[in-house]
C-alpha cells in the first residue's frame, strides 16, 4: 500500500467513524439491519444465478 493510499483511508475512517459518532441508536440500528438483508439478498441472488 503507498503512503497516499494509506493517508486517503485514513481521512477516509476519520469521516466514516464522525459520521457514526452522530448517528442516534435507533439509526445505528436501522442501519445494522438495512445493510444486513441488503448483503444477504445480494448473497442469495448471486448464489441464485438471477443475474
Amino acid at each position: 500500500m503507498s503512503r497516499a493510499s494509506s493517508v486517503g483511508s485514513q481521512s477516509q475512517s476519520l469521516r466514516d467513524s464522525s459520521f457514526v459518532r452522530q448517528l442516534s441508536v435507533e439509526d445505528f440500528a436501522l442501519y445494522g439491519v438495512q445493510f444486513l438483508l441488503f448483503v444477504t439478498c445480494v448473497l442469495f441472488l448471486s448464489r441464485e444465478g438471477v443475474w
